[in-house]
């Protein structure tokens, strides 16, 4: 932030592009894609002076960055025919002094401009007034959770964790400033990616607030995930809204929830659930039934109705001696026909 590359290293919300060209065809000449000048007027409500503030242009095959002039003025070289993403970045170009507020955001979403063939100016924009907001870092024991790495994002636009770090107190802090966080309007999502290892999970945890205040954000890391605390107005006379295990502070945590809620709150789908089986069950001794039903109609040679008239050849007694009656029958039959 002190010079030009440590700015465009800090704040940085998406990858350089570079301008497309294109090779004539059958030939070896090859030329530059048309450009067109995106200019525009950028003004604070806080009267803050924006000059060398940075201005970044983002479209689908091309990344530029221009500088704000004396007079509020920018303009900047993109590809014909184009979408751009506008983000403003504040240079803080006096952080030698250790301070890095002046009532202007660090960054802001500036919207999007398409352009065509012609040069495009956006007119006057005028940056909200901006506050204070301070993310601070703790493990569950209330010591800094060292080795966590901070950032902030307006509307997708964000800065470069790498140079934000914690000082010994958890506060996130512009490194070479001695005053704790950034100045934002309007809302900021604060994220935290806690340290690598086995004590914490592998993600990002994410909280976003309104900004019309200064604000203080401390996040709680433990095992268990992240509780948010959210305090507003000056350090020592706020107002504190916290967040415990049942507001969702990361996207992980947030789907585990909805995940539980949908396996416990609903009551009629708990209990239909359970009907099933019941169901199932039911249907089973139907079916059951129904196979009992017919084999007790199935009786020993018989198909239906008239079983009733046949039972006692059902019964073992009377087919023995049934059978031992036939059997004499026929010896006596045979022995009468031999004389």
């Amino acid at each position: 932030m002190q010079n030009s590359p440590t700015r465009r290293g800090f704040l940085r919300a998406s990858a350089a592009g570079t301008v497309v060209s294109g090779a004539l065809v059958g030939g070896s000449r090859s030329v530059a894609a048309e450009t067109v000048t995106l200019s525009g007027t950028v003004t604070a409500e806080s009267g803050a002076d924006l000059r060398r503030d940075e201005i970044d242009a983002s479209g689908r095959d091309a990344f530029k960055e221009t500088r704000i002039d004396a007079d509020g003025n920018f303009e900047v070289e993109v590809p014909a025919s184009g979408e751009y993403k506008l983000g403003y970045y504040n240079d803080a170009s006096n952080i030698e002094s250790g301070d890095t507020r002046n009532g202007s955001p660090h960054i802001f979403n500036l919207g999007k401009q398409y352009v065509g063939t012609d040069p495009v100016d956006i007119g006057v924009v005028t940056l909200p007034r901006a506050y204070p907001v301070d993310l601070r870092v703790l493990k569950p024991s209330g010591e800094p959770l060292m080795g966590a790495r901070t950032d902030y994002r307006h509307s997708g636009w964000g800065a470069s964790g790498r140079l934000l770090a914690l000082n010994t107190e958890g506060y996130t802090v512009i490194d070479g400033a001695t005053h704790t966080g950034l100045e934002f309007a309007e809302h900021v999502t604060a994220e935290v990616k806690p340290p690598a290892g086995d004590e914490y999970d592998d993600g990002t945890y994410k909280h976003t607030v309104t900004v019309d205040r200064p604000t203080e954000l401390t996040v709680t890391i433990g095992a268990d995930g992240a509780k948010w605390q959210v305090e507003r107005g000056e350090r020592g006379t706020t107002e504190t809204t916290t967040d415990s295990g049942t507001t969702a502070t990361t996207t992980r945590e947030r789907t585990t929830r909805e995940t539980t809620s949908r396996r416990t709150t609903p009551p009629g789908t708990a209990q239909t659930t359970r009907e099933v089986p019941v169901n199932a069950t039911t249907r089973r001794g139907t079916r059951e039934g129904n196979e009992s039903s017919a084999k007790s109609e199935r009786g020993f040679f018989s198909n239906g109705t008239g079983t009733s008239d046949l039972e006692m050849l059902n019964d073992p007694f009377v087919l023995t001696v049934g059978g031992f009656v036939l059997s004499a029958a026929g010896i006596a039959h045979q022995l009468v026909r031999g004389y």
